[in-house]
């Protein structure tokens, strides 16, 4: 079980890298405008958590060796089909569901953020 939570949370935590990088990159374009920046990843970081919340909504009824958790373990579960399509599905619901909640949080502090720059007297330089 903690083999197949290790190699789900890597699985996840790899994609929302990338999701994550390219948000960064996003807000760095945006710079110049540090409002507009916070909004722009608050609006993706938000983009990011709902589609993590709906492949936990989807995790336990995608077939187990569709995975890359499946992939990562070599395909050696030691249990049961049944079993193996129960406790992949839960694990990687669980795992999805804390991620999505974790990023909408960010997500939260960046729309708080992205209001409180302009009371602060931070604008954009256009």
């Amino acid at each position: 079980m903690d083999r197949i939570r290790q190699c789900a949370e890597v699985s996840i935590r790899r994609g929302l890298g990338f999701a994550t990088l390219g948000t960064f990159s996003v807000m760095a374009g945006l710079a110049f405008d540090p409002p507009l920046a916070a909004k722009a990843g608050a609006i993706l970081l938000a983009l990011a958590a709902c589609v993590m919340a709906w492949k936990a909504w989807n995790a336990p009824h995608r077939p187990y060796r569709a995975t890359e958790v499946y992939i990562m373990l070599d395909g050696r579960l030691g249990l049961p089909d049944e079993a193996a399509q129960r406790t992949v599905g839960r694990i990687l619901r669980d795992c999805y569901r804390r991620h999505a909640e974790v990023t909408a949080m960010l997500a939260g502090g960046l729309w708080v953020v992205s209001l409180l720059l302009p009371l602060l007297g931070i604008e954009g330089i256009v």
